[in-house]
């Protein structure tokens, strides 16, 4: 846990945030390819720099009005980068308490204990099948969708645009069974048993934890003036139908790309590649948003996909909501209601929780086949 630091290449904004009680004092950048020259910091920040060779040490004291300060922060601003990316190739100490404020010139600017952490990176993408990595997302968690037939606002503009653009998704449970099942004929080379069960898709008669949601429809909504415009996508073929003034979708690409299965790289007779399409929408506050929605006939666990795309992440962070947007936005919904009207997924698990409640049923799954057989060797 601790401190988390990302770097947003839409904006070229470098952020903090806390994700314990402890919050932060002030940290360190090594091997940085910006100096200060090169960089705005935010007013509370008192900033130093030491050149070894090329690159560059940076500190950051937090310091508002020259006091130095603990704060725990949520996304907060540090600087942002005037001209060039910062390189991914750094190392980052933070420290808490504000005695321990470091002397940049030397080759460790904080005395031992000193806790070190890795840059996040964020290029203004996010995405949902269901698993959802939002573009707010300061723990850098991936967050998995209840295990249902729900309609789940992926985006929405919200009340910032002349247009109001929502995206929901439509939800459909496919039996975790059939899945293994054509996994493994994947694994062992059987691709035309594969393709000819592919496209009978089976639904399970309960809903164990192994099962998960997938993308069934994307419905896309244009209102303007108390008109509404609409199109449907279907996420198991890509094809689309309906209009909506602003949005312009591509012709459906193909990936042609080889897919490594477990270790094996395999190219199936007439393959069918992955495929996508490319959703562009024209807004007033937001320039071009565009939507990357993906096809994986190769890889049932996996289906589908969706990815936002924008130049304008902090704005679309601000003003926006969704599952794409912020892991306070996960959320299903009716229709077209307005944010507040949807329904807040407060604690939304992660992949990790995921996988934790599958050993927890597999064991007691394995306790009660063994109470079975005891009770037969009676």
């Amino acid at each position: 846990m601790g401190n988390t630091f990302t770097y947003y290449y839409g904006n070229k904004q470098f952020n903090v945030s806390s994700d314990d009680d402890n919050g932060l004092y002030a940290f360190a950048i090594y091997n940085s390819n910006l100096s200060l020259s090169d960089i705005t910091v935010n007013s509370n920040w008192n900033s130093f720099q030491y050149q070894t060779g090329s690159t560059y040490t940076l500190l950051f004291r937090y310091e508002p009005n020259d006091i130095p300060t603990v704060k725990v922060f949520t996304d907060g601003l540090v600087f942002t980068s005037n001209s060039t990316d910062i390189n991914t190739d750094l190392t980052i100490d933070n420290v808490i308490d504000t005695s321990n404020s470091g002397v940049v010139s030397n080759p460790e600017v904080f005395n031992n204990p000193y806790n070190t952490t890795t840059l996040q990176t964020n290029n203004g993408s996010g995405g949902g099948d269901p698993h959802i990595i939002p573009l707010y997302n300061p723990y850098n968690k991936v967050y998995l969708l209840p295990t249902d037939d729900k309609c789940y606002r992926y985006f929405d503009t919200n009340r910032s645009e002349d247009m109001r653009i929502i995206i929901n998704a439509r939800m459909w449970i496919i039996s975790n069974s059939y899945i293994a099942r054509l996994e493994k004929l994947l694994k062992n080379g059987l691709y035309k048993e594969y393709h000819r069960q592919r496209m009978n898709i089976e639904f399970p008669d309960t809903i164990t934890p192994y099962e998960t949601s997938f993308m069934r429809y994307l419905d896309i909504y244009g209102i303007k003036e108390n008109k509404i415009y609409k199109i449907t996508i279907d996420m198991e073929t890509l094809d689309f139908e309906g209009f909506i003034p602003n949005v312009n979708i591509s012709k459906l690409n193909i990936t042609k790309k080889s897919f490594k299965y477990p270790n094996t790289k395999y190219i199936p007779p007439n393959p069918e590649f992955d495929k996508y399409r490319l959703m562009t929408i024209k807004t007033d506050n937001y320039d071009i948003i565009k939507f990357k929605l993906y096809l994986t006939p190769l890889r049932p666990n996996h289906r589908n996909h969706i990815e936002i795309l924008s130049n304008h992440v902090r704005n679309i962070i601000q003003n926006c909501f969704g599952c794409l947007v912020s892991i306070h936005h996960i959320s299903s919904c009716n229709d077209i209601e307005y944010p507040e009207d949807c329904d807040i997924i407060h604690n939304c698990r992660t992949i990790q929780d995921y996988k934790r409640k599958i050993r927890k049923y597999n064991r007691l799954q394995l306790r009660k086949i063994r109470r079975e057989q005891r009770k037969l060797n009676k």
